[in-house]
C-alpha cells in the first residue's frame, strides 16, 4: 500500500507478541484492518480534492456531489474476523486449527512502475477536402467497395427476416484495400468519416479529447500518483497499441451474434 504525505493521520497499530495474550492470527487481522482503514481515508482525501478542484471551476453541483461521497466512504472499524458473515466468509469448523496461527495472507501486488505513452501523432496537415466517401478510392475500387457495401446490407436483412440460426447467403467476406487503392491525394491520411453522409470528411485529430463512457475528470487527481502512467495514459488519452503499421481500409461482415438482437439495427 503507497501511503501519500496527506495519510499522515493513517498510523499503524502499536502491537506487541505476547504469546499468552495474542495470537500472530489477531495481529495479521489488525494489521490488515489498519491497511483498510487507511485505503479508506484516501480514498475519502482523493473525493475531497476532487471537489475541491471542481469548486475552483465554479462546477458547484460536481464538487457537492463530490464532497457526499467522501462522506459515504466511512472507516471500517472491525475487531475481530467473526464480524464478517458466515455468508461472506464461508464455514469456518477448522478456524479453531493452530495452524491458522501463522498462515499469510495474501500478498496485495503493486502495480508496475511504467512511463508515459508519448503524445498523439499532431494533427494530418492537408489542404485536399473530399466531400464523398467514393472520391478517396480508384474508381474501379470502388465500385467493388459499393458492391461489398450492398452485399452486406443484403446480409442484414437476410437476418431480420429469417431469425438467428439462419444460413447467410449474402454474407461477405473480409475486404482489405492498401494505400495503393487510394487515390494519391488520400494516401497517408487518416480520415474521419463520421459526417460523411453530410459531406464533411476530414483528417482524424487525433490530438482532440476522447470521448468516454469514465469521468475523466474526476479520475485525473485519483491517478495522479498511480505509478503505472502507461495505463493512465490509455484511460485518459485513449488505448494506444503502440505499434507503427501500413495503413489499410478494412471492411468487415457483421457477426453472427447480430442476429440475436438485429430488431435494433
Amino acid at each position: 500500500m503507497r501511503m501519500s504525505s496527506a495519510m499522515g493521520t493513517a498510523s499503524w497499530p502499536q502491537v506487541t507478541a505476547n504469546s499468552s495474550e495474542t495470537s500472530s492470527c489477531t495481529i495479521a487481522w489488525q494489521l490488515r484492518k489498519r491497511v483498510h482503514q487507511a485505503s479508506q481515508r484516501r480514498v475519502q482525501l482523493e473525493f475531497t480534492s476532487a471537489g475541491q478542484q471542481l469548486r475552483l471551476q465554479r462546477r458547484h453541483d460536481e464538487a457537492d456531489e463530490m464532497a457526499a461521497s467522501a462522506q459515504r466512504v466511512e472507516c471500517s472499524n472491525m475487531t475481530s474476523i467473526d464480524d464478517i458473515p458466515i455468508e461472506l466468509r464461508g464455514k469456518d469448523a477448522n478456524a479453531s486449527d493452530k495452524k491458522w496461527r501463522s498462515a499469510l495472507f495474501t500478498s496485495v501486488l503493486d502495480p508496475p512502475v511504467t512511463e508515459a505513452l508519448p503524445p498523439a501523432m499532431p494533427v494530418q496537415r492537408t489542404t485536399w477536402r473530399p466531400t464523398n466517401i467514393k472520391d478517396l478510392f480508384q474508381p474501379g475500387i470502388w465500385d467493388r467497395m459499393d458492391a461489398w457495401f450492398q452485399n452486406n446490407a443484403l446480409d442484414l436483412q437476410w437476418m431480420r427476416t429469417h431469425g438467428a440460426g439462419c444460413s447467410r447467403p449474402h454474407k461477405q467476406r473480409p475486404l482489405v484495400k492498401a494505400q495503393s487503392d487510394m487515390v494519391p491525394e488520400a494516401r497517408g491520411t487518416v480520415w474521419d468519416l463520421r459526417r460523411a453522409s453530410e459531406g464533411h470528411i476530414e483528417p482524424r485529430d487525433f490530438t482532440a479529447p476522447i470521448k468516454s463512457d469514465l469521468n475523466l475528470e474526476f479520475l485525473k487527481p485519483l491517478l495522479s500518483t498511480c505509478p503505472d502512467r502507461e495505463l493512465v495514459s490509455h484511460i485518459m488519452g485513449g488505448v494506444d497499441y503502440k505499434v507503427d503499421l501500413p495503413l489499410q481500409t478494412v471492411l468487415l461482415p457483421h457477426l453472427y451474434s447480430l442476429a440475436h438482437a438485429v430488431g435494433s439495427c
